[in-house]
């Protein structure tokens, strides 16, 4: 099947930027709170949690929009419409950063101040500068990803990534204080922006620069009014236990717990890496009533989630507190227990990822904006109750509990609208091989002790990646497709 063959070439091709990416952005925080400790580093990212949420709120849906709507109107060959979406979408949510930015920059002591820290206000003041750059660059992914141009929207995060490692790298030879180092930061990202508007340009803009302009407004508002509500509301699951720790606990907890976070959302490279391929053919074979293909991709990709996302997990469960240690010193060992339960709520998710892309897909984002809502409540009474008490493990279980739950949500609603579950006969199997790698990698953890904790997670690692591969083949979990 053609659709199946495009999930897999451009799962392949964005899975392993992902992971480039990832990797980037890994060491940008390593190095970070390697260099100037769990305290500072809180500060830094409860800024940068604070300036996220805003700009994800500026953005007003619209990102989710841009993609699915590129997708849809080349797919009936309107490209009118699409350089409609492009430039009228993008000129909107500019014009809204550029006022955030302003706003925030003449307000930071005073949110400062509502955060109960104000050691924050001249980072979010610094940092709120790139905030239209922010927007940009995440435009200009999803309007890569409408085209199925995976390799170039991933070129914009390695781009990104390269940059923010460039900006600590000088800053750790040159700056000792963290708010000359947000000047950098900032500066990083305005640079990026300017570096990609350049290759953007080239590759669509100059394409498209002789067609006749027709912005889609009703198929817009339609479809984005209710994420604008979902853009409002969702950052507040993003970054709601960051800005709660924030604000109950000490700015070392909010770094401890911004380096286990990044961690256990490497899983997520799987789930990122299908959206961004899936939904686009989702859409497509949606255009075309294909009900059968959209059967097959739904869950064909379930599977391959589950499978990708098991082995990794198993990995950092395992060997949780050895891995903190590993990336920011000693002092980040007491998050071992937070990661266990981080990792516990990324896999959750990213077993129903396809669900959420199905809504997506087929113009479901009245429910899609349901859900959002049900998750925000979720996380914010669990993070109220759990984080003065608990901390960051509190805010760990807050989004395993809010993640478990809105995913059972949405594959009842995706088998209701679509009478498909996500997973098909060799699923079982695939739980079957799961067991089997758990139980090796605790035999393998209790028996292979090395002096060296670095040899000790890489040595247990691969040997648990050797036996879950074995252990699929054995109990026969991949069709002759997958292989």
């Amino acid at each position: 099947m053609n659709a199946t063959k495009s999930i897999a070439k451009g799962f392949i091709i964005f899975f392993g930027a992902t992971i480039l990416v990832r990797i980037l952005s890994y060491l940008f925080r390593i190095l970070f709170s390697r260099t100037y400790g769990p305290e500072s580093f809180g500060l830094f990212m409860g800024a940068i949690a604070f300036t996220s949420l805003v700009t994800t709120i500026i953005l007003l849906g619209f990102q989710y929009s841009i993609s699915r709507l590129i997708a849809y109107y080349n797919g009936k060959n309107e490209q009118e419409k699409t350089k409609g979406v492009i430039y009228g979408l993008t000129e909107i949510t500019l014009g809204l950063g550029i006022i955030a930015a302003i706003v925030i920059w003449f307000t930071a002591e005073t949110i400062g101040i509502l955060l109960n820290n104000e050691f924050l206000s001249p980072l979010i003041k610094t940092i709120a500068i790139s905030i239209p750059s922010t927007i940009f660059i995440t435009n200009a992914g999803k309007i890569y990803e409408g085209y199925k141009e995976i390799k170039k929207s991933m070129l914009i995060e390695v781009i990104t990534n390269t940059i923010k490692i460039l900006v600590i790298i000088i800053s750790i030879y040159i700056i000792t204080d963290i708010e000359e180092v947000t000047y950098i930061y900032a500066g990083g990202i305005i640079l990026s922006s300017c570096i990609i508007y350049f290759i953007i340009r080239k590759d669509i803009l100059q394409k498209i620069k002789n067609i006749k302009r027709q912005i889609p407004t009703r198929e817009i508002i339609t479809y984005t009014s209710p994420l604008m509500i979902i853009s409002i509301i969702h950052p507040f699951i993003t970054w709601a236990d960051t800005l709660f720790l924030t604000y109950f606990r000490s700015a070392a907890e909010v770094g401890i717990y911004n380096l286990a976070q990044p961690t256990a959302a490497m899983l997520g490279i799987f789930m990122i890496g299908s959206n961004a391929v899936v939904l686009p053919i989702i859409t497509e074979l949606y255009s075309k009533k294909d009900t059968m293909g959209i059967q097959e991709v739904y869950q064909r990709s379930s599977n391959w989630l589950l499978i990708a996302t098991s082995i990794p997990a198993i990995i950092i469960i395992l060997y949780a507190q050895e891995i903190m240690t590993i990336l920011g010193g000693e002092v980040y060992s007491t998050g071992g227990q937070t990661l266990i339960i981080l990792t516990l709520g990324f896999a959750a998710t990213a077993l129903v990822a396809i669900a959420n892309q199905i809504l997506l897909a087929t113009g479901r984002t009245k429910i899609a904006m349901i859900n959002t809502i049900i998750m925000v409540i979720i996380n914010i009474i669990a993070n109220i109750i759990l984080v003065p008490q608990y901390g960051m493990m509190g805010a760990a279980i807050s989004f395993l509990i809010t993640t478990t739950s809105i995913g059972i949500i949405r594959i009842g609603e995706t088998f209701h609208i679509t009478k498909v579950i996500p997973y098909n006969k060799y699923t079982r199997n695939i739980f079957l091989a799961i067991i089997i790698t758990i139980i090796s990698g605790i035999i393998i953890k209790n028996t292979i002790i090395i002096e060296s904790t670095i040899a000790t997670v890489i040595g247990g690692s691969i040997l648990i990646i050797i036996l879950s591969i074995g252990a699929l083949l054995i109990t026969k979990s991949l069709t002759k497709e997958d292989k």
